[in-house]
């Protein structure tokens, strides 16, 4: 099987934490996935909040990122947690990702490719399980790990926050990105989308955008016109309840169906709490975003097609 018949494999990375990577991943492969496509999510993250904040894999079936370490130090078959959702398996991270090691030099003395191993065991998973599309969530301390990800990935979108430490954390990744195109990796970048901005703040968030723009200059890419607003209450639903926003609207409309029938018949006890009374706003931002990617990779593969 040759890298040409893979999906569409999209790494969501940056060199900074807290800038949405996870929240991306999760929303918008449960918003492919409810649409019927087969999904893989990778978590190549040592903290593991993809896995078990967004997604929700039960405390006991989480291997806290054994089988992915085992995959890249030794090429070990991935086994993913299967059904997370319909049409969505998640192969977990987890503490156990701090064993592969961190540094270029360790991995040559080891006669470990992480990045060779990572690419045969996803395309062995591929072509068992015909996934449409796989996105990878990255962690960013690990440099090493980052790189290995972004000479298999064909697709690469940066999230950032308006603040200086999340831009020079775009800065810092563009230095991988090169690093990782030099060494032969056929990855796209499509674009930096803007993560927990206020959607009144038009002056400011255009200001953020065109600096943006400014550091792509050259790339021919464009940063992303969908952005995630701030929003705290659903922001905090979506890890209390495991959730994707498009999911909490979904599960706000039972909530208030539930309590209008609780209040009919006087029950006054086990009236459901709604959480994150307006998700749909959120939900919004990241339909767009998945929209303008799936755009993005669709323009990409066609032009490498052509």
């Amino acid at each position: 099987m040759t890298q040409s018949v893979l999906p569409p494999m999209i790494l969501i990375g940056s060199q900074k934490g807290g800038v949405g990577k996870s929240s991306i991943v999760a929303n918008v492969g449960i918003s492919i996935a409810r649409r019927g496509r087969r999904v893989l999510l990778v978590d190549a993250d040592q903290q593991g909040d993809l896995t078990m904040e967004n997604v929700g894999v039960p405390e006991e079936s989480w291997d806290k990122g054994r089988n992915l370490a085992a995959a890249l130090q030794y090429c070990s078959p991935l086994e993913p947690y299967r059904d997370a959702r319909p049409n969505l398996d998640v192969v977990m991270g987890g503490p156990s990702l701090a064993l592969v090691a961190s540094s270029d030099d360790l991995t040559a003395d080891a006669g470990i490719d992480v990045a060779e191993n990572f690419r045969a065991a996803l395309q062995s998973l591929c072509e068992r399980e015909r996934y449409d599309i796989v996105l990878v969530d990255s962690g960013h301390g690990n440099v090493m790990l980052l790189l290995a990800l972004l000479q298999v990935c064909s697709h690469l979108v940066v999230p950032t926050r308006e603040d200086m430490a999340s831009i020079k954390g775009v800065q810092r990744l563009a230095i991988s990105y090169a690093r990782a195109k030099s060494r032969g990796s056929k990855i796209s970048l499509l674009g930096v989308a803007l993560f927990q901005v206020n959607p009144r703040a038009t002056a400011r968030n255009e200001a953020i955008t065109n600096q943006i723009r400014e550091m792509l200059e050259g790339s021919d890419v464009e940063p992303f016109t969908a952005a995630i607003r701030h929003a705290p209450g659903p922001a905090l639903a979506e890890r209390h309840r495991h959730m994707a926003a498009e999911e909490l609207v979904a599960q706000a409309d039972q909530d208030k169906s539930e309590l209008l029938e609780a209040l009919r018949e006087g029950r006054s006890q086990d009236i459901p709490r709604l959480h994150a009374a307006d998700p749909i706003a959120v939900a919004n931002d990241y339909q767009n975003l998945t929209r303008e990617i799936l755009v993005r990779v669709h323009a990409t593969l066609a032009v490498n097609a052509s």
